[in-house]
């Protein structure tokens, strides 16, 4: 089972006060998705407009969904990039479940979404709803399975019995303030169809990967080369010998990679990508040698990168190459069917080397690929694609780019032309900063 991004909406995050809505995909839902078509999203704005806030609210859903402690712990990190708006917070997700071995035939629709709201700098979980979208548009109606507000459920599915229904509720009164259901799945009842829902849910977040250089982020874990799979069992096995001691889940302090031993060949392999993937923009790399050590059920691992006259950890790699070892990860996972979002992805890459990279997948992934950027060079590679580029205003307008026959975006753009993003700059511009008022010589 695979998935795909259809909309997100959001609001209240940093500078986003009016609800801004992306779309990756027309809203037509056809019986079999054509990956192909929408799969690159490039997202352009002044300095300061907001793109790098909404992959911190995109990031801010999936923590809620995923993690039951998340706001027990949050609240500075909160106030600081939510509350002086002085409006909820609010996030909603659209997407496709769809299977790749039928011919990626869609199988569910859903939305996902919540409303964060403060009192006294305390963040709680105002409102939470799951919804199946019926019919063939995702504008058409939104049937309800779930539904919770100020804590208290609202509304669930008819064919729970009533002694699973009072249960539920027992087992999550005053819970759904400070943890949202999805994050509470395993209350659901096994082999219901809200659990088979909630799991796809959380299924999805799974396939999602954000990258953001905001070391504020709660829980936020910047080196990606981690698995899943490997950190949940890790977090279980911390819990059991260490309960209540260590919150930060996505951390284990010293390591580069955790990897559980049976997926050890595939992570070879994987560095061995990696490997290349970094030669292509430092020639000089040689090798890069895995040191391993087996910790139960797992290994944690650290990397070297070997050059032709020294050899350096990677915890002490530039900043430009952990960047690009982190792109790597997210890429790799894109071009096998996830879903991954990427801040500046132009401050990890020469322009050159972006384009035909934006290029390739554009053309080749089977996952999605959305990234902000500065530089036009991806513009380029997208402009005649659908839902391909988005610009952000500094007054926090949204326009996506629509193909035309005769103009191009990557032209338009620098000229001032796009609509809330005026490049009226001229050299002359300068001079008056620099060298003060008067005729250029």
């Amino acid at each position: 089972m695979r998935f795909f991004l259809y909309r997100f909406e959001t609001s209240g995050m940093r500078n986003i006060a009016k609800p801004l809505v992306l779309n990756f995909h027309d809203a037509k839902i056809p019986k079999n998705l054509e990956v192909k078509t929408t799969n690159v999203k490039s997202i352009y704005g002044t300095n300061g407009s907001g793109k790098t806030s909404i992959l911190l609210s995109l990031l801010l859903l999936k923590s809620v969904a995923t993690n039951s402690r998340y706001l027990s712990f949050s609240d500075d990190y909160l106030s600081s990039h939510l509350s002086f708006l002085g409006i909820p917070f609010h996030a909603k997700v659209y997407f496709a479940c769809y299977d790749e071995e039928k011919d990626n035939e869609i199988t569910d629709f859903l939305s996902y979404e919540i409303v964060l709201k403060s009192d006294a700098g305390h963040w709680s979980l105002a409102e939470e709803k799951i919804c199946k979208i019926i019919g063939n548009s995702i504008n058409r109606s939104e049937k309800p399975v779930f539904e919770a507000k100020e804590g208290e459920i609202c509304f669930l599915p008819k064919d729970l019995s009533e002694t699973v229904l009072n249960d539920l509720k027992d087992k999550l009164h005053n819970l759904l303030l400070s943890s949202s259901f999805v994050s509470n799945s395993e209350r659901a009842e096994s082999g219901s169809e809200l659990r088979r829902i909630v799991d796809l849910i959380k299924s999805f977040f799974g396939s999602l990967s954000i990258f953001v250089e905001d070391q504020n982020v709660p829980f936020n874990p910047q080196n990606i080369l981690r698995s899943t799979e490997a950190m949940r069992k890790a977090v279980d096995a911390m819990e059991q010998a260490q309960k209540g001691l260590s919150f930060n889940y996505l951390e284990l302090p010293g390591y580069d990679i955790v990897s559980m031993k049976d997926d050890l060949p595939k992570l070879r392999e994987s560095i061995t990508h990696l490997r290349d993937f970094v030669h292509l923009f430092k020639p000089s790399l040689r090798e890069i040698e895995i040191s391993e050590k087996p910790v139960g059920p797992f290994v944690v691992c650290n990397l070297v990168f070997v050059y032709e006259d020294y050899s350096v950890a990677l915890s002490l790699e530039s900043k430009g190459i952990r960047r690009i070892v982190n792109l790597f990860q997210m890429l790799e996972k894109v071009a096998k069917g996830g879903i991954g979002f990427f801040d500046e992805l132009d401050a990890s890459i020469h322009e050159v080397y972006l384009e035909k990279l934006i290029s390739f997948f554009a053309s080749y992934s089977e996952g999605q690929l959305v990234f902000t950027s500065q530089n036009i060079a991806p513009m380029r590679a997208l402009e005649n694609s659908k839902h391909a580029i988005d610009f952000i205003s500094d007054q926090g307008e949204h326009e996506e780019w629509t193909r035309h026959s005769r103009y191009k975006a990557s032209r338009l753009y620098p000229e001032g032309m796009i609509a809330g993003n005026p490049f009226n700059v001229h050299d002359y511009t300068f001079y008056r900063i620099f060298l003060g008022e008067g005729e250029m010589k």
